[in-house]
């Protein structure tokens, strides 16, 4: 799928979201992490560069620029979710032990989108813009026709079932 703006992008929504996240929990954790000031600092930034990564990439317009900031992306995000991990082991932080798990969950969210959007623009690379967008269209060609031959089943189901019930 093609976007017209980063924005519209689930995964620049969902790095968003997972950079909201973190935010929220350093400043739940402000008293924790005041002792630890340079892994505050990595893991705010961290958080946040998964969706500047995105935004850059897209506006540079190119190709090889999106490959290499979906690819920055998915590192940013890793390093998140790799002190995530840390900070659930440490028992400084074990008040916080669900909000921790439930960011890091948001980061392999992030993940995927990532990979997704990532396998799509490294296609498009590999076979060009018209092929990779002719595939796209068959697609969705298929599916619409999967979804118009389920309505007729179901159509015929519900005229079976009305028959049945008048017999």
């Amino acid at each position: 799928m093609t976007y017209e703006r980063f924005e519209m992008a689930p995964a620049w929504k969902a790095s968003i979201e997972l950079a909201e996240m973190v935010l929220g929990l350093t400043n739940a954790a402000g008293d924790r992490l005041a002792s630890s000031p340079s892994l505050r600092d990595s893991l705010e930034r961290a958080a946040i560069a998964v969706a500047n990564h995105l935004a850059a990439g897209f506006e540079q317009g190119t190709t090889q620029a999106m490959i290499s900031a979906l690819e920055s992306a998915r590192g940013a995000a890793g390093e998140v979710r790799s002190m995530l991990w840390l900070m659930e082991k440490m028992p400084a932080y074990a008040a916080h032990r669900p909000a921790l798990a439930e960011c890091r969950a948001k980061t392999e969210t992030c993940g995927r989108l990532l990979n997704e959007w990532h396998d799509g623009v490294r296609h498009l690379a590999e076979f060009g813009q018209r092929q990779y967008l002719d595939a796209v269209r068959e697609e969705e060609r298929r599916r619409q026709e999967r979804e118009r031959l389920a309505a007729e089943r179901r159509a015929i189901y519900e005229d079976l079932r009305r028959l049945s019930q008048q017999s």
